[in-house]
């Protein structure tokens, strides 16, 4: 089961594309941009979720570390995919509603929304794999994505991340028309 898990997880990793180009933009591209941008912030996720697994799940500290690892690397493949699809979903009916998709409301609800997503992500994914109680999980989770999605949440609020004319890194910043 580990190994198909590896296999799965290095597959993922290899088909992640470095370099995304749309015509179509919303918030969570931000997100996702800031999230890869702040990479380093991960380690010290997966230190303090592994730590706080430990505690709360009386897991081995090796095995924490596998289950912070493994669930980080499908949350960020698998989960951030699937939450900004989501989130896609979610402007199809709240943008009439708010008048603009990068209205205040959407920011704050697209940076809580994907948040709350990939904590569940994680949850279930140690629920199902590890067979641990769901609800502890979740507290595990909760903690230790705080830290990466408030470093988000102050790239793009206080650092002036939503004015990233680029989004991706390697796009150009303007497009002229010929």
């Amino acid at each position: 089961m580990q190994r198909r898990l590896f296999l799965l997880i290095l597959l993922l990793i290899l088909c992640w594309p470095l370099d995304c180009f749309a015509n179509v933009i919303w918030p969570a591209f931000y997100i996702a941009d800031s999230y890869f941008s702040f990479m380093y912030i991960v380690p010290i996720t997966i230190i303090l979720e592994a730590h706080i697994l430990e505690k709360v799940l009386s897991a081995t500290l090796k095995k924490a570390y596998l289950i912070s690892i493994i669930v980080n690397l499908l949350s960020a493949t698998v989960g951030l995919v699937a939450a900004m699809l989501g989130m896609l979903g979610w402007h199809t009916f709240v943008d009439p509603i708010v008048g603009d998709t990068f209205h205040i409301f959407n920011k704050i609800a697209t940076i809580i929304l994907m948040f709350l997503m990939t904590v569940l992500i994680e949850a279930l994914l140690v629920r199902l794999i590890w067979k641990y109680p769901f609800k502890k999980a979740l507290l595990c989770m909760f903690a230790g994505n705080l830290l990466s999605y408030s470093v988000i949440a102050i790239d793009l609020f206080a650092l002036g991340g939503w004015d990233n004319s680029h989004m991706v890194s390697g796009a150009p910043k303007e497009i002229s028309g010929s």
